[in-house]
């Protein structure tokens, strides 16, 4: 009696291992089965229409993938239900549409899916071109061509939108280890890399039955639905799949990355990761998920781009992201990012309460059934967690929602959503090129917009160069008026809803200068990215409505007049106002731009109008723009403002006529110079002029020789203490200068010394070796000054209000270059120290007498 008791359950083992295991879910009538080749079967009978649903699902996404040959599950699931061992050349697809049968292929990460509709009459011949299909597919040369080319110009095509691209770029980013870092279709790389031998090799590989689940839904029996499935299979094959999928390690730090694309819009895109569907949070996060469905949680973004929000989260087998994706324009982007990382870090707590939880519960839950209606839903619902989790989640899902409450949202929150687990990626525009040429652009009212993007640190400089410097005084003004109406400028400018100018200022981070030169006015600013349209236009409202006030005309007159006295008590610069006044005589440049203290404090308001009137115009204008900025999306604006500067008749300046120069020793006698100066003031060529690069080498090479010629004929042996040679360049005319520094008592023979040194240099040769040392000197210098978006935005703005063009910048070197020892030899024996073009002036504490000549 006993052993028939043992082979009784024996049999009974075997009856379970080989034919099937009835699991009774809580779904009505629903039951479960193991076939003997390993394939799970689920079967939910719904009567509602004699219409039946069967979904084959394997676990073959791009999770199971290398990197190199990314996109083979793609592929195969490309490929499938085409061909078959029974239904070769695409007769199989042929067969299923004649039984009316459709297929819908759906492929993610973690697994692939097909789901079969058709008639519950139709149940058997389904499953037996389903099963066909899917474990007996024939993967044809001819057919894999055609469906590789295809995906490939699928993915091309899905890689021209950048929503795609971000998409990929944060997966990337947010794995380092784990499959899902991979694109979910492959590149076009790894795709090119997929043989049909490779092909073939991952489909035998994961497409078997031990690896694969049945869902059926429909007007079915469950019992016969699992006979007819039993009967589609030919032969038994129980093969297990093996494969190790690398854990992702925790995340420890911000990640972030950011590329360029042909787009005229920021695409962000910030996800925090999340674990996967078997995870106790996984409900509290979909709770959470479904709060930002609201439209009210970002309600109170001022900003269009965030207050629609695009939020993403879909459960997976493992980690997953959960995201927020927006669009903006470029110079918003960064704001809005940190603004919504901000909200969710923190604010966002503040805003769910209890009674938010609640709702979205409800919300959820209608959700979850609505997503089971019809019967191919049934199907996806119960193979997804076939995949992913179990069939007991499945059912048990809802109630785990339900437990969901107001103390699990804020524990995810603050267990997930921490800046150590976030990842940003971003798309921006197209930069271009550094290398790039800017743009310019003429505006109708004559002024010269000129734009160059520079994104290295987020920052604009704005440089404006008017044509109302001293050159522009003429008999008719006093001396000083371009440097007072320029000093009048800002004083009295409030922008509108702020206290004061240094009020907004403060406020913006901008940070500007204001002053006059020979050739022009000069503005300068530079600012945060953010802040250029407001402080541009602020300030371009300072440029058309000065107001002049007279309380502050007062007080700069008084200003410049100080300024004046003590200018005119330092030896330098007395020195180099004597000088000028001998060389460039009966020219403004005989003088001060701050002008003569007679002249200063007899200019009136009415001048200040007159001069600002005639020569604040915009075709006098020129603006140059430099950094983070991007043109398609702040030129209008910029053009916009501009266009409010007036048009105007430009006056036109004569040319200062070359005299020659008388020499002489103008010398300054103050008695508390402790030391005397000579100064050396050469007039030489307008900047434009194709002289003015020689010189200025020649000046660089007298300046590197300080330490083998000049300083030592001259500091070594104690003729003097110290000695440099500069070069000012100007609109219409040039200048070299010569500082010498000695002792008081050696004042007489330095300047004897001096010049007879200059002359030994003047009658020295130059070589090529000296010449290519000063051209490499000259280019790096040049280059070097313009790193900033401060010195290049200045530059540019200068190059063209002087008549060299915006452009001159970049072929300075090609300029450089081209000069020869030769030119520099003619240039210094014509004009270095020439007859007429030169004057000595001393600034020492004794009778000037003594250095006549």
């Amino acid at each position: 009696m006993q052993n028939n008791k043992t082979v009784f359950f024996i049999k009974l083992y075997l009856i379970a291992f080989l034919t099937l295991v009835v699991t009774t879910v809580s779904a009505e009538g629903a039951k479960q089965f193991l076939l003997d080749n390993g394939l799970n079967l689920y079967v939910q009978p719904v009567k509602t229409v004699p219409a039946v649903s069967v979904g084959y699902f394997v676990k073959a996404g791009s999770v199971n993938e290398e990197a190199s040959e990314a996109g083979k599950a793609a592929l195969t699931s490309s490929m499938l239900f085409s061909s078959s061992h029974a239904f070769p050349d695409g007769k199989l697809h042929k067969e299923l549409r004649q039984y009316g049968i459709s297929l819908s292929k759906e492929f993610s990460r973690d697994y692939s899916s097909y789901i079969f509709t058709s008639s519950s009459s139709n149940l058997e011949r389904m499953l037996f071109l389903a099963t066909e299909g899917m474990f007996n597919a024939l993967f044809e040369a001819s057919a894999f061509e055609n469906h590789q080319s295809s995906l490939k110009q699928n993915n091309i095509s899905e890689m021209s939108d950048p929503e795609n691209i971000l998409r990929n770029l944060l997966y990337e980013k947010a794995f380092n280890y784990h499959p899902y870092r991979q694109a979910k279709n492959g590149t076009q790389d790894s795709l090119a890399n997929i043989s049909v031998d490779k092909l073939w090799k991952f489909y035998q590989t994961f497409y078997l039955p031990s690896n694969a689940w049945v869902v059926i839904a429909g007007d079915v029996n469950p019992d016969k639905a699992y006979e007819a499935l039993k009967n589609s299979f030919s032969r038994i094959q129980i093969d297990k799949v093996m494969q190790y999928i690398p854990p992702e390690p925790p995340q420890r730090e911000l990640r972030t990355e950011k590329i360029h694309y042909k787009t005229d819009l920021s695409h962000v895109e910030i996800a925090w990761r999340v674990p996967g569907i078997d995870s106790l949070d996984t409900s509290s996060l979909e709770v959470l998920f479904e709060l930002f469905s609201e439209p009210s949680i970002f309600s109170h973004f001022n900003d269009p781009a965030l207050s629609s929000c695009q939020v993403s989260f879909e459960p997976s087998k493992y980690d997953s992201l959960f995201s927020f994706f927006f669009k903006t324009s470029p110079s918003k982007s960064n704001n809005s990012a940190n603004d919504l990382i901000s909200f969710v870090l923190s604010g966002l707590r503040e805003n769910i309460t209890a009674e938010k939880v609640e709702k979205a519960k409800r919300r959820l839950l209608a959700k979850e059934v609505f997503r089971r209606e019809g019967l191919p839903n049934i199907v996806r619902h119960y193979g997804k967690y076939a995949m992913i989790s179990t069939l007991d989640k499945a059912e048990s899902h809802i109630n785990k929602i339900k437990g969901v409450n107001h103390h699990d949202i804020l524990r995810v929150l603050i267990d997930y959503f921490s800046e150590s687990n976030l990842t940003i990626a971003r798309i921006e525009p197209e930069q271009i090129p550094e290398s790039a040429l800017p743009e310019m652009l003429t505006l109708k009212n004559g002024l010269r917009l000129i734009l160059k993007e520079n994104h290295n640190i987020p920052s604009v400089s704005v440089s404006i160069k008017i044509l109302a410097g001293s050159q522009r005084e003429t008999s008719k003004n006093r001396k000083g008026v371009a440097n007072f109406t320029a000093e009048m400028l800002d004083k009295g400018f409030v922008p509108k809803g702020w206290r004061s100018l240094d009020d907004f200022c403060k406020d913006k981070a901008i940070y500007y200068t204001l002053s006059c030169e020979y050739s022009y006015v000069a503005f300068d600013m530079t600012t945060l990215s953010e802040n250029l349209i407001d402080s541009l236009e602020q300030f371009v409202k300072m440029l058309v409505t000065p107001s002049f006030p007279n309380d502050e005309i007062a007080y700069v007159s008084d200003s410049i007049q100080k300024a004046i006295i003590a200018r005119d008590s330092t030896a330098w610069a007395g020195a180099i106002d004597k000088a000028k006044t001998a060389i460039f005589p009966g020219t403004s440049l005989a003088y001060s731009v701050l002008g003569t203290i007679d002249d200063v404090s007899k200019i009136t308001k009415s001048l200040l109008l007159d001069f600002y009137k005639q020569h604040y115009i915009a075709p006098n204008i020129v603006v140059s723009i430099v950094g983070d900025f991007y043109s398609k999306e702040v030129t209008e604006k910029i053009v916009a403002i501009l266009s409010d500067l007036p048009n105007g008749k430009v006056v036109d300046i004569t040319p200062n006529v070359w005299k020659a120069v008388e020499y002489s020793v103008p010398a300054i006698v103050k008695d508390k110079f402790s030391s005397a100066r000579i100064l050396v003031a050469n007039r030489t060529f307008p900047l434009h002029e194709p002289r003015t690069l020689p010189f200025k080498m020649l000046v660089n090479i007298l300046n590197n020789q300080n330490c083998d010629f000049l300083r030592t004929r001259l500091v070594d042996t104690g003729i003097l203490t110290d000695i440099s040679v500069e070069y000012e360049e100007m609109v219409n005319d040039g200048c070299m200068c010569v500082f010498a520094q000695t002792n008081l008592d050696n004042a007489n023979n330095a300047l004897e010394v001096l010049e007879m040194t200059l002359e030994e240099f003047k009658n020295s040769s130059i070589d090529t070796t000296e010449t290519n040392a000063a051209k490499v000197r000259m280019i790096s210098e040049h280059f070097s000054k313009l790193a900033s978006n401060w010195a290049l935005a200045s530059q540019l703005s200068h190059d063209e209000i002087t008549g060299r063009g915006y452009a001159w910048y970049k072929a300075y070197e090609n300029e450089i270059s081209g000069i020869t020892a030769g030119d520099l030899e003619a240039i210094k024996n014509e004009y270095f120290l020439a007859t007429g073009t030169y004057n000595v002036t001393v600034a020492a504490p004794f009778d000037p007498a003594l250095y006549k000549k």
